[in-house]
This record gives structure tokens, C-alpha cells and sequence, in this order.
């Protein structure tokens, strides 16, 4: 056992650190767990099965809780350095592997009696009812712990429960099942019903179905979840976006005498949304700016499609854009933490373009385009409280509010005054100067949805026209701060999505929630926080369509002239909150009958996370009911997938050449095609 573990922890670091390609290293990992898993758990059931005394069961416990302590020491370790590199992955599988060896045990074991598993079922029951109805409404955290442990209880009870059943069971045939078929596919179909009305089809099938086989898997052996988790592990890999190399004509030679031109900006710009990046440029905690070749920029610059119209685009550029960069990253203040191997000096990307290009000659540059603001508006953050539970048009004054007032960019900058339209005015006067005076063309951003909901979307018509009707003022600043600044807008990019956009049709251009894991260590590919970017962002479908938009536009107006705008002067005067939604008599926190919860106003992450418990205890007798009959639909699948064989890990006999036949028969359901197994009369 103790060379076991060493394999594996000796193995898993060369192929953390000596395989540096992710792909092939992921597939290292996943496959170095499945086998320790497998490995692990026959030799755990073994010493179960020969060992049934006393210093047989300490031995067990011991392994267990020395595996657990590895686990969680390497976990610390990891925690500590603050770098991931490997490191806690590994102890995530340790730690895992030694709760599936406790469980397993207790499934063996006489504490608590025969009904431990209902009373872990009841306190689960219980705590839940608890957390979701009596936590204090200022405290969500506590409901959300309290929400976290009764899972567990829950999920500890359910697999007792069904152990004890299965064993009661194990004679029965499937026709003695069928009552509880019969209820299980009720309750299903009832919840199935309900979430189809609130949410759609889709989503309706992917939330029973994914109950189905968590249930499922937990109510079979233990080392059936251990491969489903290391199945869906590969899963994530192969979700995760291919990068290239970046072509030389995204890095001319600075000295050269063709013409360039120079892209500043954020995810809109960078190319956020898709399949796939250039190399080094989706890396946890290196380089997150995702930059990608189907950007609609990099669309220019490759004539990618059908863009090259008369030499109106150089087919040199400068890539700089860096998806969630602010304002005042583009001069100021750099995105990413500096250390010992980043190859400029600080000042954002303004002065990376200088670094990288020195000794540029200006002369050559036909223009810079820039993309900014929408992180500094916390755009990224009203879609996060928009997608989670509650109406996100309740608070939405507090982002309208945002776009005028003035701006604490930096907590040790509280006495600053500036406002977002008077930064970005800054940021392109700068750029235009770093760039020796060159034409520079601010890219307002595309209004990514409908106005109106539809099935497929989970926000609600309010939210619909709030998004809608934010990014629309969200680009007025941005053009108000263009006009100001004496520099080119391309004002037609706002309805570039038009007719591709969410709820527009079946053809979206543009990502609603789209799980896209990042590169680095195993623990950051697999951290579901790091899945969320290429949500609200263009599709490449999309960036297609902001290429095409971008070359009508330059085929129209004139780079030489000096910009004219029909806005008045000073800066963009923000609507209240009923004039962005375009009806009267709105609830809202601002209304003459505002909602409950406006004291968190100005602090959306807590009204969220209040909105979440309150849909919690509004969606527990709905989530108990899909729970109840998707277990009562498991037990006969795995009675019938096992064979009605007794749980109480028996040696299994290999000695016999039919009997993987037997397992195949069992997990395909072709015994009950052929009416029974081969061979067997």
C-alpha cells in the first residue's frame, strides 16, 4: 500500500512537471488517478474480505486515516506556497480516495445500528430546513454552510440506506421493483414538469438528468463514483480551448516599413468566447488575456473570411488586449502581478507596446483600436447577479449610478474624483499620443442579448431589458468620452450581434453560460470558478460578424478627417432606472414600492447570496421530491446492474472466462434482451 502511494505521488510530479503539454499531462493525471483508484480500492476490498477481525478493521482505519492525512498535508502545502503546481490536485485525490474507504467501511460497519443511515437521512432533513428557514437573513454564509454539511450528511445516508436495502433486496426480482418504478418516475416526471416551465426543456432534462446519475452513482459501489469523477475529469479536458502559436504577422519586426496597427483593450477586443488562443495567453495566474485567432481583429489582420477590401486594414498587428483589463491598466497600472519573469516594465499595456516594439516607428501605425470600460462598469459582475438567483433589475440602479459618479479605482486612492467617462477620455488621449498621433478608433461594445426573454434564457424580461438598456448607456459614455477625446467611433458595432444575439434565434452568435476550463495546474483547470469567461462573450460565429461590421465601417469613413459628432457637449447624462427598462410602474428598489432586501443596494454580492438561500427554501420541497424519485429509480438499476449479488463485497470469482461476459450482459442491459446471461440455464 505505503509503494502504492509513493507510484502514484512519484508519477503524478513528473508528469506535473516534466510534461509541458497540458493536454498530455491532464490525460497523465486522469489516468494516474484512475488506476490508483481502481488499484487502491480492490486492495482495500480484499484485506475486507480475508480480514474480518478486529486488527483487521484497525488496520483498514489506519490506511484510511494515513491516506487522509497525506491528502490533507499536501493540500496545506499547497494552500501555503500560494502556486499551483500539482500539488493540491493531488491531495484533492488523496483526500477523496480516503472518504470513499471510510464510507466503504461503514457500509461494513455495526455503529449506530441498523438505522444509521435514516438518522444521518433525517439529520440531513433537518439541518437543511434549519439553514434555509431560521439563518439570519444578514448572515447567507451560515445558511450555505449549513446547506453544504446536510448534503453531506445526506449523501452519506443515502448510501447506507441503499447498501442495507440492496442486501434486504437481493433475491427480488425486477417485477417486484415495479411499485417503485412506477413512484420514482412520477416524482420525476412532476419535477421534470415543473423546471420545464420555469426554465425551458433543456434545462429541465439537464437538471434530472445529471440527479439521475449522481444518485445513481452514489447509491452504487464506491468505486463506480470514483471513475465517474475521473471520467468527467476528462471531460473538462477535452472542454478545454486548443491554443497556436502566434503568426508572425500578429508580431512584425519593429523595424520593419510596412504599415501596422495596434489593438488596446479587453475580452471584447482579445477575443473572449472561444475555441480557441494563442499559446501562452490562457494560463492561470501567467496570462489570462485570451487572446485568440478568432478574434474579430485578428480577423482583419489574417483576412480571415471575406474582410480585405482595398488594403483598408494593414495585415500587420500589434495584439495587446488583455480580457478584464480597466482603464487605467491600459497606462497606469498593470493587470497582471509583476515578478521575477515579466518582460516589461510596469504601466500596462501602453507600456508593453513600447517595450515590446522598441525602436517602433509610429509612422507606420495606420491606427489603434481600442475596447474599454466595460470593467470598469462591472459588467462581468451584473451578469453574475443577473444569471444567479433574484431580479437583477431590483438593484440596477446601483450600476446605473456607477457610470456617472465618481470612481475609487484603487482603495488607496480615496480621494479620487474622476469619474468613468473622464478616465476613458484619458485613455484614448494617451493612446494617441503613444502611438505618435496615429487615427484612434474606440469600439463601443455589441448589446450581447434581446430586449425580451425567451425559453432559452434563465433571466427574466426585466433583466432582459436592464442588460440590454445598460449596455446601451454604457456605450453613450463610452461615446460621449470618444467625442470629448477628438477620436473616431465605430458606432455601428453596438447592433453588429443583431439577429445572432440571445433570444434572437437558434444561430447565437454569442455564449450565454459557457464552461471553458483554463490552462495551468490540474487544481485550476478543474476549479469551476475558472470555467465561467467565455459567458455573455461572442461566439466565433460572433467575432465573424464584428469583423464584417468593422470593414463596412472602414470602408465609410475617412481615418484622415478630424471626427465629427452630433452629441452635445459635457458628459453623457445616465436615464433613471424606469427610462432604461421602458415601463412604467417597474418594482424595483427605486420605485414607489421598492422590494425587500434594497438595504443591500450597494452591495450586490450579499444580495445575491441572500436571493440564493431564499431560492433554496423556496426549491427544497421540489428538490427533496426530485431526489426521492430519482433514488427510487436507481435502486432497481443498480439491483439489476449487480445482479441482486449481496453488497457485502464478497470475493468476486475471476476464475471463470464467462464471467466478464456476465458484467458486460449486466451494464449494457442485454440480459434483459436475451432474457438472461450466456450460459446460464
Amino acid at each position: 500500500m505505503v509503494g502504492t502511494a509513493l507510484l502514484v505521488v512519484t508519477v503524478g510530479f513528473v508528469a506535473d512537471n516534466a510534461l509541458h503539454n497540458r493536454r498530455v499531462a491532464t490525460a497523465a493525471w486522469a489516468l494516474i488517478y484512475m488506476l490508483a483508484v481502481l488499484l487502491l480500492t480492490h486492495v482495500m476490498k480484499h484485506y475486507r474480505v480475508v480480514d474480518q477481525t478486529s486488527d483487521g478493521r484497525w488496520t483498514r482505519s489506519g490506511l484510511t486515516i494515513g491516506l487522509l492525512a497525506v491528502g490533507a498535508a499536501l493540500l496545506l502545502d499547497w494552500n501555503g506556497s500560494g502556486q499551483a503546481t500539482g500539488r493540491g490536485f493531488l491531495g484533492l485525490t488523496f483526500t477523496f480516495l480516503a472518504v470513499a474507504w471510510g464510507v466503504a467501511e461503514l457500509r461494513e460497519s455495526r455503529w449506530f445500528g441498523p438505522r444509521r443511515g435514516w438518522w444521518l437521512l433525517g439529520v440531513s432533513l433537518v439541518v437543511t430546513t434549519a439553514s434555509v428557514w431560521l439563518a439570519p437573513t444578514d448572515q447567507p454564509g451560515l445558511a450555505l454552510i449549513g446547506i453544504g454539511l446536510a448534503l453531506m450528511a445526506g449523501q452519506l445516508g443515502i448510501v447506507l440506506v441503499s447498501q442495507q436495502l440492496l442486501r434486504r433486496s437481493r433475491c427480488l426480482t425486477l417485477a417486484r421493483y415495479r411499485p417503485l418504478l412506477i413512484i420514482g418516475a412520477s416524482l420525476t416526471a412532476v419535477v421534470g414538469i415543473l423546471f420545464w416551465g420555469w426554465a425551458g426543456p433543456w434545462y429541465a432534462f439537464g437538471v434530472v438528468a445529471a440527479s439521475l446519475l449522481l444518485i445513481a452513482f452514489t447509491t452504487s459501489r464506491g468505486e463506480w463514483d470514483s471513475i465517474f469523477v475521473a471520467v468527467t475529469f476528462l471531460l473538462i479536458w477535452a472542454l478545454a480551448p486548443q491554443t497556436e502559436p502566434l503568426p508572425d504577422r500578429l508580431t512584425p519586426d519593429p523595424s520593419g516599413e510596412g504599415s501596422i496597427f495596434v489593438v488596446f483593450g479587453d475580452s471584447y477586443i482579445s477575443g473572449e468566447g472561444a475555441d480557441r488562443f494563442y499559446d501562452n495567453t490562457n494560463t492561470k495566474d501567467a496570462n489570462e488575456c485570451r487572446r485568440s485567432p478568432t478574434a474579430w481583429v485578428s480577423r482583419l489582420a489574417l483576412d480571415e473570411g471575406t474582410h480585405a477590401q482595398a488594403d483598408l486594414v494593414p495585415d500587420e498587428m500589434i495584439f495587446l488586449a488583455c480580457s478584464g483589463a480597466k482603464a487605467r491598466e491600459i497606462w497606469q497600472i498593470d493587470q497582471e502581478e509583476q515578478g521575477p519573469d515579466t518582460p516589461w516594465p510596469e504601466g500596462g499595456q501602453i507600456s508593453q507596446f513600447h517595450f515590446e516594439n522598441s525602436p517602433v516607428d509610429t509612422d507606420r501605425v495606420a491606427f489603434a483600436l481600442v475596447s474599454i470600460g466595460g470593467n470598469d462598469a462591472n459588467f462581468a459582475k451584473i451578469g453574475q447577479a443577473c444569471v444567479l438567483a433574484g431580479d437583477c433589475s431590483e438593484i440596477g440602479q446601483h450600476w446605473l449610478d456607477a457610470l456617472e459618479q465618481p470612481r475609487a479605482f484603487d482603495a488607496d486612492r480615496p480621494e479620487d474624483t474622476s469619474t468613468l467617462e473622464s478616465e476613458l477620455v484619458d485613455v484614448y488621449r494617451r493612446i494617441g499620443e503613444a502611438v505618435g498621433g496615429a487615427p484612434v478608433v474606440v469600439v463601443p461594445y455589441p448589446d450581447p442579448l434581446r430586449a425580451s426573454g425567451c425559453d432559452f434564457s434563465l433571466l427574466t424580461e426585466n433583466e432582459h431589458r436592464f442588460i440590454s438598456g445598460y449596455v446601451e448607456q454604457l456605450n453613450a459614455v463610452v461615446a460621449s468620452a470618444a467625442d470629448q477625446a477628438g477620436v473616431h467611433l465605430l458606432d455601428t458595432m453596438p447592433s453588429a450581434l443583431a439577429g445572432a444575439r440571445i433570444c434572437d434565434s437558434d444561430k447565437r452568435a454569442i455564449n450565454f453560460i459557457s464552461p471553458s476550463p483554463i490552462s495551468g495546474a490540474m487544481e485550476d483547470s478543474l476549479n469551476p470558478i475558472n470555467w465561467l469567461h467565455n459567458s455573455f462573450h461572442p461566439k466565433p460565429s460572433g467575432h465573424e460578424l464584428m469583423a464584417r461590421e468593422a470593414m463596412n465601417w472602414f470602408a465609410a469613413n475617412d481615418l484622415t478627417a478630424t471626427p465629427t459628432r452630433d452629441d452635445p457637449p459635457g458628459a453623457h447624462d445616465v436615464p433613471d432606472l424606469d427610462t432604461v427598462l421602458g415601463a412604467t410602474g417597474t418594482i424595483h428598489c427605486n420605485s414607489s414600492q421598492p422590494p425587500e432586501l434594497c438595504e443591500y443596494l450597494d452591495d450586490p454580492p450579499q444580495w445575491s447570496l441572500i436571493q440564493l438561500v431564499r431560492l433554496a427554501r423556496r426549491m427544497e420541497p421540489v428538490m427533496i421530491m426530485l431526489v426521492l424519485g430519482a433514488w427510487m429509480l436507481a435502486l432497481p438499476l443498480i439491483h439489476h446492474i449487480e445482479g441482486g449479488e449481496s453488497r457485502d463485497f464478497a470475493a468476486p470469482d475471476h476464475s471463470r472466462p464467462e464471467a466478464l461476459v456476465h458484467a458486460v450482459f449486466r451494464i449494457t442491459g442485454l440480459d434483459w434482451l436475451v432474457g438472461g446471461f450466456p450460459g446460464r440455464h
